[in-house]
């Protein structure tokens, strides 16, 4: 698939991830503020909106892990990175993202195992599979997984293509501008 196409593919997916996640969280807030009215208003609360409050919460927590990490917006420590030189911040940047690849394929395998194992257990109000519960963790990953390809390709292009535009007698300084 040619790089546009997959940006446009992309771009659609982010668009219906962050439709998704708005409508999550409206329905988050519009059940518990009805919970509340009922809990406290009637005397009567409704069981069942607290498993269905937590379901969309655990949605609403791992997808937007998704959108995080393709924005490359995780919590890092960056003293060291910052006072590096160039070549070593884009090396190590690159690393980091590999290393962040192997975990989210770990994860991956684990996911689907828990999904597996908690298919045949159910929830006490609404009789759901816990497994609902557990998907989500295994989108969000494959997600993840996706962004961070992706991320590590653009990485090593930009790399390779700096490399051919300031060759080995470039300053440092230059190169800090340029990143």
């Amino acid at each position: 698939m040619e790089h546009g196409k997959l940006n446009k593919l992309l771009y659609v997916i982010d668009r219906i991830l962050y439709y998704f996640l708005a409508m999550l969280l409206v329905a988050l807030v519009l059940l518990l503020s009805i919970n509340i009215l009922f809990r406290f208003v009637f005397l009567l609360p409704i069981h069942w909106t607290e498993e269905i409050s937590m379901l969309l919460f655990i949605w609403i927590v791992f997808m937007s892990s998704a959108v995080v990490q393709k924005r490359d917006g995780h919590v890092s420590i960056e003293i060291v990175y910052n006072n590096c030189p160039a070549l070593a911040r884009k090396i190590m940047k690159i690393a980091g993202q590999v290393l962040v690849l192997f975990v989210l394929v770990i994860m991956t395998v684990l996911s689907i195992k828990l999904v597996r194992f908690q298919y045949h257990s159910l929830t006490a109000s609404l009789m759901l599979p816990y497994s609902v519960f557990s998907l989500t963790m295994l989108l969000s990953v494959i997600l993840m997984l996706i962004y961070t390809t992706i991320s590590i390709v653009d990485n090593i292009r930009t790399f390779r293509e700096n490399k051919k535009l300031h060759p080995e007698g470039a300053s440092d300084t230059q190169e800090r501008i340029s990143s």
